[in-house]
């Protein structure tokens, strides 16, 4: 679904989303607008251009803010500063990918990707850079107040927009966290840390706003954050268990690892998404080691993991330390 001046929702005086697959977050003063990630292409920040000429003729979009890095949060930068000089305002990590994109491919791959990898669109992106780069604080903009708050754990130097216009406070969220229906299709999001994914859910559940946009998965309320929240602090916890079960005095490789979550699932992914979903499980594998619930040893030339004597309430016991 493409970005259109008709699917624009209006949440405030000021502040607004566009009802895409990417949610792509609008904040309008008096005289500029502020757009709250970009969509997936240059194509997109096209759209994002033409709608907002529509919606609000005579104003001027100001900066794009990426909440992070990943391409359908930043795909249209390099668009729509190139038809309308606007800034971009990101991290300082957000940066470095969004100058190397290809980077991501690195990432996932672990090494040079391949071809196909390099070209897809999950990883391929225009180039940009950074004007101004994001911290922990508050910056008024005319009538609108945005706050800048780290939410780490999806990709590096993620960042939630708070964006308060005197009516109401809406919280752009990113990936901070996913909507209910796409943790129903996809039981493992992207997540590079579960331990500092986890706190920056409860971060957002226990911050106060009106309205919380969450990229992947609509709006929520003051009234219906909660339930969303703990739905995905439960996914990140579920999996971790599951991993700990299968590697209960059953020593595996990786890919071993990999080949039955995919199985317990029922799933069949494509490249792409393999490689994502082993990136996530190796960021869980990493996370259970330094919380010492699981071990590693080098046998045969494999590096192979295992749950030694660590029970249900060890792990219990360790998430709640963890989330504190």
């Amino acid at each position: 679904m493409s970005v259109t001046a008709s699917n624009y929702v209006k949440l405030s005086a000021c502040c607004g989303y566009f009802n895409t697959p990417n949610a792509t977050g609008v904040v309008c003063t008096s005289t500029s607008v502020y757009i709250i990630d970009s969509g997936v292409t240059p194509q997109d920040g096209e759209d994002i251009v033409s709608a907002v000429t529509e919606l609000f003729p005579g104003k001027k979009i100001a900066a794009v803010i990426n909440t992070h890095s990943h391409n359908d949060h930043s795909g249209g930068n390099a668009a729509i500063v190139r038809l309308t000089g606007a800034q971009v305002w990101c991290s300082r990590e957000a940066d470095c990918i969004l100058r190397l994109p290809e980077l991501v491919g690195y990432l996932y791959s672990g090494g040079k990707p391949l071809l196909e990898i390099q070209e897809h669109g999950r990883v391929k992106s225009e180039p940009c850079k950074a004007d101004k780069f994001l911290k922990e604080t508050s910056i008024t903009c005319e009538e609108v107040t945005f706050t800048f708050v780290p939410l780490e754990g999806h990709f590096f130097g993620h960042y939630g927009i708070i964006a308060d216009d005197g009516e109401k406070k809406v919280y752009y969220l990113g990936d901070g966290f996913f909507g209910k229906d796409m943790l129903k299709k996809a039981w493992l999001p992207f997540i590079y840390d579960a331990d500092a994914f986890r706190k920056s859910v409860q971060k957002i559940e226990y911050t106060d706003c009106d309205f919380y946009v969450a990229a992947h998965g609509g709006i929520y309320t003051r009234e219906t954050v909660h339930a969303a929240a703990e739905l995905n602090i439960i996914v990140t916890l579920e999996a971790e268990l599951k991993i700990l079960k299968l590697l209960k005095n059953t020593p595996m490789t990786h890919e071993q690892l990999l080949k039955k979550i995919l199985d317990f699932a029922g799933m069949k992914p494509q490249l792409i998404q393999y490689l994502l979903i082993g990136t996530t499980i190796q960021s869980y594998l990493s996370c259970l080691h330094d919380r010492g619930l699981i071990k590693y040893k080098l046998e045969n030339n494999q590096m192979l993991w295992f749950n030694e004597n660590t029970s249900d309430s060890d792990f219990i016991n360790s998430a709640i330390n963890t989330s504190e």
